[in-house]
């Protein structure tokens, strides 16, 4: 028996409330429930994008954005692909590039470039890019944003310069980057 992700939160808020009454735990366990809810339902609908997603992850200034543009036809949309390691070059939010605006895109940590199918290259299907800050960039509540957009995507691209292939904590940062 499967049970629907808002039922399964409501079970346990109802739960938690005839457990706990109302109490900081039960207030907490309702919090996580919600988060949980919220979760589930942006995972099931993939937020709107109703394309295969190819996630880049890597450590900071391995080419992750560079490489994205390579996909990217649309010379407008590859100047909004700031690629660095530097200030304003450096990816600072999770970055969206494709025909569909995700929902509910929190601005504060993630941007949207709009990209017509036809302007990115032909990869045997539809698909929608994500530039994810480097792992030394993501801190707080972007850290969490990079993590969601890597659950969301069907692929993720671990961007590794030739030199540090063989580091075992890039490839930790990789195990780690969707949970």
């Amino acid at each position: 028996m499967t049970t629907h992700p808002q039922e399964l939160a409501e079970r346990i808020e109802q739960s938690a409330r005839r457990l706990f009454g109302t109490t900081e735990l039960a207030t907490q366990l309702a919090l996580e429930a919600d988060r949980y809810q919220r979760d589930a339902a942006a995972i099931l609908t993939r937020r709107g994008v109703k394309r295969a997603t190819l996630a880049f992850t890597g450590p900071t200034g391995h080419g992750k954005t560079s490489l994205l543009r390579m996909l990217v036809r649309s010379e407008e949309a590859r100047e909004r692909l700031a690629a660095g390691v530097r200030g304003a070059d450096r990816t600072a939010q999770v970055v969206w590039v494709g025909p569909q605006r995700p929902d509910d895109l929190d601005p504060k940590h993630e941007a949207h470039v709009l990209c017509r199918g036809d302007e990115l290259e032909d990869l045997g299907r539809p698909v929608a890019l994500v530039d994810t800050p480097g792992f030394s960039n993501r801190h707080g509540s972007l850290a969490r944003i990079a993590v969601d957009a890597l659950t969301d995507a069907d692929l993720h691209v671990l961007v590794v310069r030739r030199d540090q292939i063989e580091r075992a904590d890039v490839l930790q940062h990789g195990e780690h980057a969707v949970g």
